[in-house]
């Protein structure tokens, strides 16, 4: 499936299959260097959210998958898969376009419920991001 004539490389399915099978905490991904396709960056198994952040550049845009785990009220635990969307204001304005337009491309090749876009920092937060994985639980 392609959008914008940009191309979903076969690992990027690969990735997060295994991500939904614990093999990873988070996936990211990117255009590779003539926006022609979204190839996988970087895997982690690193549980730890502020990690997570450090992979979104201020001045890049990128698309993310990672495992949320946390507690309801009555103490259990639950997953969300979030679908994370990152186009900050400093990114070229033709980076921001290719990835908007090949942002469902890679979305509905996931089949991804959850999705975060962050414009800046503040909307990365894990309580934001949090809140809203609480608001789209089944």
């Amino acid at each position: 499936m392609q959008s914008s004539g940009v191309a979903v490389a076969d690992d990027c399915i690969t990735s997060y299959q295994d991500l939904m099978k614990r093999k990873h905490k988070f996936v990211v991904y990117g255009l590779n260097p003539k926006f022609t396709e979204i190839v996988v960056l970087k895997t982690s198994e690193d549980p730890d959210y502020e990690v997570f952040l450090k992979e979104f550049p201020h001045d890049q845009c990128r698309w993310a998958v990672y495992d949320l785990e946390y507690e309801v009220e009555d103490g259990g635990k639950r997953n969300k898969v979030l679908f994370v969307y990152w186009s900050p204001g400093s990114s070229s304005v033709k980076q921001r376009m290719v990835y908007s337009a090949s942002n469902n491309a890679l979305k509905s090749r996931l089949g991804v419920a959850v999705e975060i876009q962050g414009n800046d920092e503040d909307d990365l937060e894990f309580v934001t991001v949090l809140e809203k994985a609480k608001r789209n639980s089944r």
